[in-house]
């Protein structure tokens, strides 16, 4: 198995499931299409755990940066998974489930926050000048708010109205959060490219974008033309982009440190 065959299969899998939902969903029933997107997202979410918590294994949970920025992300993603289950089958337990995607986003910045900082625990730092390490920055954030501006304010709207959904504005603001904090780490990950830490900085990026177009989708459409049915089909498209490529660079991360293991075990 190589980086390249990883990312490969995700991308396969991020276009099975558009497929799905472009030529299969149109065709379902109403309420085979709320279990089937239900099954699609919560074994998503579920495979993300699961693949981030064989990279926070392999680097011994909380006694490394990256083994911590993975059990973060392991934190993540499974209690997004038990929120998809409380969402789907327990309806009166919204607040449960609101809780449970606060705590979540909250896990993921932390994630994205140890994941730059294992970058000076290695010694790298970020590549080129400072004038070009906030220029990625500025690019990132405008790029972030521009797809993420409806939910945003979605969001706030919420607050105000008689069912408030603290979940609505933390996740679309944590989505704008983390990808202005991973973006510039793909500057480093450039200069070490061909390297795993290419690999997984790319793939972690790419899923952010994900997120993002889960959130932008409504606004992406509007802008290119289409109805509700291209914004079910693109927010969904997102969602698996984020999950497959998150899950992705957690298996890059875990082959990395398993081929790290086997190459010391034969020094």
């Amino acid at each position: 198995m190589s980086f390249r065959s990883i990312a490969i299969a995700a991308a396969i899998g991020v276009l099975i499931v558009a497929a799905l939902h472009l030529l299969v969903v149109p065709r379902l029933g109403e309420d085979s299409f709320f279990w089937f997107n239900a099954a699609t997202r919560t074994g998503l979410l579920a495979m993300v755990a699961v693949a981030a918590a064989l990279a926070a294994q392999r680097f011994g949970w909380w006694s490394e940066y990256v083994g911590r920025a993975w059990t973060l992300f392991f934190v993540e993603y499974s209690v997004l998974t038990i929120s998809e289950v409380l969402r789907r089958t327990m309806p009166d337990a919204a607040l449960a489930s609101e809780i449970c995607v606060v705590l979540a986003n909250l896990a993921g910045i932390g994630a994205y926050i140890l994941m730059a900082r294992s970058l000076s625990a290695a010694g790298l730092s970020y590549y080129g000048s400072p004038a070009k390490k906030y220029a990625v920055i500025a690019l990132a954030l405008i790029l972030a708010v521009a797809l993420c501006y409806s939910s945003i304010v979605a969001g706030f709207e919420s607050l105000t109205s008689t069912e408030p959904s603290p979940g609505r504005l933390v996740s679309p603001l944590a989505d704008v959060i983390t990808f202005v904090l991973v973006a510039p780490l793909l500057l480093t990950a450039f200069a070490l490219r061909g390297g795993q830490m290419f690999w997984m900085f790319a793939l972690l990026t790419t899923g952010t974008i994900g997120w993002m177009i889960n959130q932008g989708a409504g606004t992406i459409v509007q802008y290119l033309g289409g109805g509700d049915a291209a914004t079910r089909t693109l927010r969904m498209t997102g969602f698996a982009m984020a999950c497959f490529l998150i899950a992705a660079a957690a298996l890059t991360q875990w082959l990395a440190a398993q081929r790290a293991l086997r190459g010391t075990a034969h020094a």
